[in-house]
C-alpha cells in the first residue's frame, strides 16, 4: 500500500533480522535515505525505513504477544520488506521458527510480493555453529519449497532489490496519479482571491514567479533563498514583510500543496521544497494577467521613509 505525502508517494520498507545483524540494518537503511537523496525529485517518492525498535510503540495487549504487536502495527503496513539473515535464526515465537521468520510470513500474507530475504556470508563462530545450520536449515527450506529466490547479502543486491520494487509499486499504482491530478485540478491559483490567500502567499508567489524560481531551502537551508527574497523587496523599495514570515509562509503554501517537499535529510526531515511546473505555469499565468493587482501590493508594502531621518537639523530657531 503507498500512502500520499502531497504528491510525494510515502512507500515504507521494513527490514527483519535477528540481533547478530546489526551492522547490516544500519548499512540498509543508511542506503534507503541514500535512495531518497538521489530519486526523490525524479520519482517523487520518499522511502521510510522502518525497524521494530524505532517504529513500534509500547502496547498493551490481552492474550497477544510482543511480536503479534509488532506484525499489527509496522510489519502488515509496511510495503516493502528486506530481510537479513547472519549467524542467528533468532528468538523462536508461538507462529514461527522466530520473529524475523513469522515477519516475513505475515508480511507475505499481507502482500503476497515483495519481500527479499538476504543472507551474510563469512566466517562462521565456534560458539555459533549450531545456530548457524538453522539459518542454513531453512535457507534450504526457501529452496525446497519453490519459496522464490533469496541472495547473499550485499549493498549492491539491496540497491537493485529496492529499485525494482519501488518501479512496481510506482508503475501499478493508479490511485497515485488520480490522487494528484485531482490536487491539481482542485487548486484555487488565484492568489488574488482575498478569501483564499494572505498578503505573505501573494507576496511569495510573485517573488517566485518574477525570478524565475520554483525551489525553495527549508527553514534550516533557507540562506540563499531569503537573500534573494531580501534582495528583491530591496529593489522593489518593499519592507521586510515576506522575508519576515518566509518559514511560515512556506509552511502554508505547503499545507496547500502548492509546494511539494523536493529533498529530504539524511534524517528524513524536509530539505528544499519544489513546485510542479504545471503549477508553476499555471501560476505564472496568474501573475502575468495581473499588473495591477501586483502594483497594488507592492504599495501596501512599500517601505516608508522616515521624514525624521532626512530632516535638516540646522534650524534658524
Amino acid at each position: 500500500m503507498i500512502r500520499f505525502m502531497n504528491l510525494v508517494r510515502l512507500i515504507k520498507i521494513f527490514i527483519a533480522s535477528p540481533g547478530d545483524v546489526n551492522i547490516q540494518r544500519d548499512e540498509v537503511e543508511r542506503l534507503i535515505w541514500d535512495w531518497n537523496a538521489e530519486h526523490v525529485d525524479s520519482k517523487g517518492t520518499i522511502l521510510m525505513p522502518v525497524r521494530w525498535e524505532n517504529n513500534s510503540s509500547p502496547s498493551f495487549k490481552v492474550n497477544s504477544s510482543g511480536q503479534e504487536v509488532i506484525n499489527h502495527q509496522i510489519v502488515k503496513s509496511s510495503d516493502i520488506l528486506i530481510a537479513i539473515f547472519g549467524n542467528k535464526i533468532g528468538t523462536k515465537t508461538p507462529r514461527g521458527k522466530s520473529g524475523t521468520v513469522e515477519e516475513i510470513n505475515v508480511f507475505y500474507e499481507e502482500h503476497k510480493d515483495r519481500v527479499g530475504i538476504f543472507f551474510v556470508e563469512g566466517n562462521v563462530p565456534v560458539d555459533l555453529l549450531d545456530e548457524h545450520k538453522m539459518v542454513m536449515r531453512y535457507k534450504q527450506y526457501l529452496s525446497n519449497n519453490n519459496h522464490g529466490l533469496y541472495s547473499s547479502y550485499d549493498i549492491n543486491n539491496i540497491r537493485r532489490f529496492i529499485t525494482r520494487e519501488v518501479d512496481k509499486l510506482i508503475s501499478n499504482n493508479s490511485d497515485y496519479k488520480e490522487a494528484e491530478n485531482n490536487i491539481e485540478n482542485n487548486l484555487n491559483l488565484n492568489i488574488f482571491d482575498s478569501l483564499e490567500y494572505d498578503d505573505d502567499e501573494r507576496l511569495f508567489v510573485i517573488h517566485a514567479v518574477e525570478n524565475s524560481i520554483r525551489d525553495f531551502g527549508d527553514r534550516w537551508m533557507s540562506g540563499h533563498t531569503l537573500r534573494e527574497i531580501e534582495k528583491w523587496e530591496r529593489e522593489n523599495n518593499l519592507s521586510e514583510y515576506l522575508s519576515n514570515r518566509y518559514t511560515s509562509v512556506l509552511q502554508k503554501l505547503f499545507d496547500r500543496k502548492l509546494l511539494y517537499v523536493k529533498e529530504y535529510t539524511s534524517e528524513g526531515n524536509p530539505r528544499l521544497y519544489g513546485v510542479e511546473v504545471e503549477i508553476y505555469k499555471k501560476l505564472k499565468k496568474v501573475i502575468l494577467e495581473s499588473n495591477e493587482q501586483i502594483e497594488q501590493i507592492k504599495q501596501k508594502f512599500e517601505k516608508k521613509e522616515d521624514l525624521n531621518k532626512n530632516q535638516d537639523l540646522d534650524l534658524p530657531f
